[in-house]
């Protein structure tokens, strides 16, 4: 005990000490909320970076043929491209100090830095190592895709609060629309972007042998018949918060064994691959209706599915069916794909048609059908594991409420 005096007065009794704890408490919990609110900021900072330079890449493209830079501007740059003959000239690949390079004397005088471009082109392709085709190139890289996450509308008109307005399309979740126009905050607090619809077939160029051009589809233009793209625009998010939208990707989760195919058609196809529970495959396009069995299938390619003698990842590509027409889903959609180690120099295009052939018939949904065996996808090292993977998401400072579009 301190002497009773001027220069050591008596300690405060326990009374005096509660104003001092509830202060002290106060601080600790907003001194452990600042990691998260600090990784909030940063991850809405970057990702409003990546949206605006995607959406500045959108907007080249539209005033330039994707395909016409990709074979007579990027293709000849890779020195691997000169072996492959011409009337095989959709199997050549570019890597991504071909595109940085190009899309910094594209942009100039304000280019896009080229760790943004590196950034862009790993979540489409997912390593700077790996080598990107003319598909992904014209169909994810050049443009920019949204998938519809809650229903809404097209409309003829930017600001829906300046005047009657019509509806030019409806669209459900689930439906993809294509940014065409920057996105605008309103006076009202909405944001929304001009787009149009994804139209529900391929045009003859990109349409492969034996496919035929299907009549609607789970991600195609609902409440639509039409083959052509309808402009309009759309609330990307609603003045209370509401998203209406997501950015699409192209990862694919397999929920239900199936196989990868060399054709788009159900009708003499032959099986490119064996797809277990757990692999990740990599979307190239939309899933579209196959019209004779009514599978939701699309184009894609193999995610570290196996490896060859050397030990390099094989990558087959070719089509699988996303849902099978009594309502059976084997594949889901994922925003993160499971990489495998990655080699030190991209691998060549794949073609379609690659990899071992399997012996599996059709399945009484009409769906190829996989024979048992164990699985090949890449186990769960410690450094990949989901418990190293995960990470807290960031804090969201408000939650959002539901309004009108």
């Amino acid at each position: 005990m301190y002497p009773d005096n001027d220069f050591y007065p008596s300690l405060p009794s326990p009374p005096a000490l509660k104003p001092f704890n509830v202060l002290r408490q106060k601080w600790n919990q907003l001194r452990q909320g600042f990691p998260a609110d600090r990784d909030f900021l940063g991850a809405s900072l970057q990702a409003d970076i990546l949206l605006r330079s995607r959406t500045e890449i959108a907007t080249y493209f539209r005033k330039h043929d994707c395909r016409k830079v990709f074979l007579e501007q990027l293709a000849p740059k890779n020195p691997e491209n000169a072996k492959i003959p011409v009337e095989k000239e959709d199997e050549k690949w570019v890597t991504c100090d071909i595109v940085s390079s190009f899309m910094e004397q594209a942009l100039k005088p304000e280019p896009i830095p080229s760790a943004v471009i590196s950034k862009i082109y790993c979540s489409l392709v997912g390593s700077v190592r790996r080598a990107m085709s003319l598909d992904e190139f014209q169909l994810l890289f050049c443009k920019m895709h949204y998938r519809v996450t809650k229903e809404t509308i097209m409309t003829d008109q930017k600001d829906v609060n300046e005047g009657p307005f019509q509806m030019v399309a409806k669209l459900n979740p689930g439906d993809i629309v294509r940014l065409i126009g920057d996105a605008t905050r309103l006076a009202d607090g909405m944001t929304r972007f001009e787009a149009e619809t994804v139209p529900s077939i391929n045009n003859s160029k990109t349409a492969e042998a034996g496919e035929s051009s299907p009549t609607s589809g789970a991600e195609s233009v609902a409440e639509s018949s039409q083959d052509e793209p309808i402009s309009g625009w759309v609330t990307l998010t609603g003045n209370k918060g509401t998203n209406f939208f997501s950015l699409h990707t192209p990862g694919y989760r397999v929920v239900k064994q199936t196989v990868l195919t060399n054709i788009f058609s159900m009708k003499n196809f032959r099986p490119v691959a064996r797809l277990n529970v757990g692999d990740y495959v990599r979307a190239i396009g939309f899933p579209r209706r196959e019209p004779q069995s009514g599978l939701l299938r699309v184009k894609a390619t193999t995610v570290g599915l196996k490896k060859d003698s050397s030990g390099a990842m094989v990558v087959s590509t070719g089509y699988v069916t996303v849902e099978g027409n009594q309502n059976s889903v084997y594949l889901e959609q994922t925003e993160n794909l499971v990489f495998p180690e990655e080699p030190e120099k991209p691998a060549a295009s794949p073609a379609v048609g690659n990899g071992k052939r399997a012996s599996e018939a059709s399945g009484a949904n009409g769906e190829p059908s996989a024979k048992k065996a164990k699985s090949n996808s890449p186990k769960n090292s410690p450094k990949n594991s989901p418990r190293a993977r995960s990470k807290t998401p960031p804090r969201s400072p408000r939650s959002s409420k539901q309004e009108e579009a």
